[in-house]
């Protein structure tokens, strides 16, 4: 491979790469919405208990993972007797220094974690678009580099799927990125021994970070037998070494090499009826849609093939990035669950934009098509600009999974009247009382963990009061107040027609919302009003569940 001389490498242009970078960790940081209450529920705990105790057990924070109805958060379970994160522990494991600073200077993971996985997710914004910018700046000069990186980020389901949690993906991202800088920086000569040692370690917290990242490495050591065999052995030395002593460590912790929720799924041929149809032409999981540059790549590809451009790297980029989506095919859940988009094939998606910059660079014998390309090219980011901005910067999209539940009712993802990406406040409203009504949910399926859901609403602007009468003696007394509101105003609670509390309900998401301590021991007959009060002269709906509990 030719390298590219930038023959105007004027000192501004050394701005580009940091100023991209920045772009992206700003858009990323600033945006509202956040996935962390999922999944990720906990993961920078893990790394606090590590800071602490020296342990991933998280017995001492049971209580942070308490539901009101009495179970636990799906992201953790005990094993043994004991409490453990139930995904990957690489983002734990390498979170721990910045957890143990935030530690340092007073601030508890339970007081903060969706703030600190929504600053750690803009660093990993920030670390994808340089390392994309690296790897265009081998075949492109330094302005388009920028903007290819820029573009290629927000243009696809990247951008969403970093920016929304502190997902095991997100690290992923990065290892891969690493991962093809230095495979593709010494791809016209064998890799040195430093640079083959260091792809060991690369691969091996890629797959601490997310064991699916095993797919990859097959393929990279696949890729060395054929094209360089004296650094095979170094490379999966280390990351073999690496791996046994982390899964000798991990298995004296859960018994298992993989964790729990691998352990979980099997892959199987049902769902690929679905999940075919539903990756390619679903409205709210569609490749396409969220990936629009992909209609450009095979043309690309194409072009590198009768130019015979086309290198072993790209052939194991495409490999890869094949065997990763046929993974998904044969997932269980291979919409991936509450997410924006196709968020399970982002890694997939990476190394297919890598190959199309690596792609694209290797037309350079042919420059009357490289405009053509790369104006299709461009076209096709904005379009995903627009699109994928939406992850980010619309809560609705992220409403739009828990009403009906996606995980629950998999057919939503196929109606067409109603797809994630235009949602709004309007449809989703529409979109409840539609799809409830098709499906004949009730309350008690919107609200599943709760033990009883007194009433669900939707709708249109009105004042809503609704009253709660409990019955027994000194018993413990609970409200929450769970759902999604639009710019809806206060919630008041009377007890016995006393003014106990006013909260505030603002727009996007109501959380939990307990009586004060003090009231909490009650008397037979004693009766809580809860009123929800509109502001004035605004467009209001509530969507969401009022529920009590007695111990």
């Amino acid at each position: 491979m030719t390298k590219l001389t930038d023959q105007m490498d004027r000192p501004v242009h050394r701005l580009f790469p940091a100023a991209s970078s920045a772009v992206a960790f700003f858009i990323v940081a600033l945006s509202p919405v956040s996935y962390a209450g999922g999944d990720t529920y906990g993961a920078l705990l893990v790394s606090q208990a590590l800071v602490q105790r020296g342990t991933v057990q998280l017995d001492e924070f049971a209580d942070y993972f308490q539901e009101p109805g009495g179970g636990l958060r799906h992201s953790v379970g005990e094993i043994r007797g004991h409490l453990y994160f139930r995904y990957p522990l690489g983002v734990s494991i390498l979170s721990v220094p910045i957890v143990a600073a935030v530690n340092l200077v007073g601030m508890d993971v339970r007081d903060s974690e969706r703030l600190l996985q929504k600053f750690l997710s803009a660093i990993v914004a920030a670390c994808i678009v340089i390392l994309l910018f690296a790897i265009a700046r081998m075949y492109l000069d330094q302005l388009t580099s920028a903007l290819i990186s820029l573009l290629g980020f927000f243009g696809t389901i990247i951008a969403p799927t970093v920016g929304g949690a502190l997902w095991s993906i997100n690290y992923a991202l990065v290892f891969l990125g690493l991962a093809m800088f230095l495979l593709l920086r010494t791809a016209d000569e064998p890799l040195s021994r430093s640079a083959a040692m260091w792809l060991g370690v690369v691969l091996f917290f890629g797959y601490a970070s997310r064991p699916s990242f095993a797919l990859f490495v097959l393929c990279v050591f696949i890729y060395l037998w054929f094209s360089d065999r004296t650094a095979l052995p170094l490379s999966a030395g280390i990351s073999g070494l690496l791996l046994l002593a982390y899964s000798a460590w991990y298995f004296s912790q859960y018994r298992t090499i993989l964790p729990p929720i691998y352990v979980d799924g099997r892959l199987g041929l049902p769902q690929v009826g679905s999940s075919i149809p539903g990756l390619l032409f679903s409205p709210s999981r569609s490749l396409l849609i969220w990936n629009p540059f992909l209609i450009v790549l095979p043309i690309v590809v194409w072009q590198a093939w009768r130019l015979q451009a086309f290198t072993g790297l790209m052939g194991m980029l495409s490999g890869s990035s094949a065997l990763m989506l046929l993974v998904q095919i044969l997932y269980p859940n291979w919409w991936g669950g509450w997410s924006y988009g196709p968020r399970i094939a982002t890694e997939m998606i990476f190394l297919l934009l890598v190959l199309s910059i690596v792609a694209y660079g290797n037309l350079r014998s042919a420059p009357a098509i490289r405009p053509f390309l790369q104006g299709a090219a461009i076209v096709a980011f904005l379009t995903g600009i627009a699109v994928n901005l939406q992850g980010l910067y619309n809560p609705y999209t992220l409403h739009w999974n828990a009403y009906p539940d996606v995980d629950r009712h998999a057919q939503v993802l196929f109606d067409w009247r109603f797809p994630q990406f235009r949602i709004d406040r309007e449809a989703l409203i529409r979109k409840y009382e539609v799809q409830s009504s098709e499906l004949g949910l009730t309350a008690d399926d919107f609200v599943p963990h709760q033990e009883a859901v007194t009433v669900l609403l939707a709708g249109t602007p009105r004042n809503v009061t609704t009253v709660f009468r409990v019955g027994g003696e000194h018993q413990e007394f609970y409200a929450r107040v769970a759902g999604v509101s639009f710019r809806f105003g206060t919630l008041a609670a009377y007890l016995n027609g006393s003014l106990v509390g006013e909260y505030s309900v603002g727009s996007a998401f109501t959380h939990v919302v307990d009586l004060p301590g003090d009231l909490i021991k009650f008397r037979s007959e004693n009766q809580l009003r809860l009123e929800m009060h509109p502001r004035a002269g605004r467009l209001n709906a509530f969507l969401g569940a009022f529920s009590i509990r007695q111990y």
